[in-house]
């Protein structure tokens, strides 16, 4: 009879020998995997905070720079008659105060010094557009014009409401200007723009009794013998008020409120600018000697005279957003200190 060959393969133990060894190996993959999964989320979380972080300081940092900047015009050291605002008294007289360059709060656990401006309590710090600025952060106001202004193509009669400059799309009716050679300035409130076609020229209107808040007066010249000539140019201004805030549609992933830093220019819709910005602090450079040189660093409610600042030291705060590390929370933290000088002050 033919012998009926035995059955071979694994035995009960060389099984669980494979087995054991099988997931001795997934283990160890599954651990690179998720060490490798936790170190991308920790160095995506630290990019994305240094990236806000730097982007904030480098945005205020133009601002600030800029702060005061009236075109060749110096409103420090000129005299006050060289100077004219228009714009009627209103609410929003915040955010016209063209002749302030820089302004600032210092922030509490529930309130800021110096005592806020009606507006900014009523627009900034309680709430705006859902916003509610964080205590403890300081609040930083800069007012300037921009950087291209236009220029006059003829002498601006002190008596006429009419100006005469080349096309310049950034002015636009409703909009708050400044005019300004190299000795005298004047802030006023454009009641209507008229582009003359082909001609290069825009017509611009400062009558009096129009617009909101509208001009009170149409003169722009203290001195009716000195008008402004082909010499001077109309800047767009603006007043920008940078905050930390919450909003309660901007949350991370665990549902909890995100901070961020906001700018409001002028009386638009105050918008976010940098997300994941949890504290701003800022000290003032002040010039106490008249040396050039800021003699001592000092909160908002603090400086003696803001036309003494020279430089502006702001310290921001920025967080991963979500959590990426493995203590506490997992909210990882960095703070970026920038010190930025005001151009035309100081001989640094």
């Amino acid at each position: 009879m033919r012998q009926i060959p035995k059955q071979s393969g694994f035995s009960l133990v060389e099984l669980l020998i494979a087995m054991i060894v099988g997931l001795i190996l997934l283990g160890g993959i599954l651990n690179i995997f998720t060490n490798n999964q936790r170190t991308y989320t920790l160095l995506n979380g630290v990019s994305r905070l240094q990236e806000n972080g730097r982007f904030a300081l480098e945005v205020m940092n133009s601002e600030i720079r800029m702060a005061g900047f009236m075109g060749c015009f110096n409103l420090i050291d000129a005299d006050s008659d060289s100077f004219i605002n228009t714009v009627n008294t209103s609410s929003d007289d915040y955010v016209y105060q063209f002749d302030v360059s820089l302004d600032g709060y210092e922030g509490g656990s529930s309130s800021w010094t110096p005592t806020p401006d009606a507006y900014v309590t009523s627009n900034i710090i309680n709430t705006t557009n859902n916003i509610t600025a964080v205590a403890d952060t300081d609040i930083f106001i800069a007012r300037r014009s921009d950087n291209n202004g236009c220029r006059l193509t003829s002498e601006q009669p002190n008596v006429s409401a009419d100006l005469k400059m080349n096309t310049c799309p950034s002015v636009s009716t409703g909009d708050i200007v400044l005019i300004s050679d190299c000795t005298k300035a004047a802030v006023f409130q454009v009641t209507s723009k008229t582009v003359q076609g082909g001609t290069g020229e825009d017509n611009v209107v400062h009558n009096t009794g129009t617009g909101t808040p509208g001009n009170s007066q149409k003169e722009l010249s203290n001195d009716s013998t000195d008008p402004f000539g082909e010499d001077a140019s109309v800047f767009s201004f603006r007043t920008s008020t940078f905050f930390v805030g919450t909003n309660p549609a901007v949350v991370n992933n665990d549902g909890t409120l995100v901070p961020s830093l906001y700018v409001r220019e002028s009386t638009g819709a105050s918008y976010e600018l940098a997300r994941g910005i949890e504290d701003m602090q800022v000290l003032y450079g002040e010039d106490m000697d008249d040396s050039g040189v800021p003699n001592r660093y000092v909160d908002a409610n603090d400086v003696t005279d803001m036309d003494n600042v020279l430089t502006v030291q702001i310290s921001v705060t920025a967080n991963s957003i979500d959590s990426v590390g493995t203590t506490g929370d997992g909210i990882v933290t960095r703070t970026f200190t920038s010190t930025m000088k005001i151009r035309n002050r100081g001989v640094m």
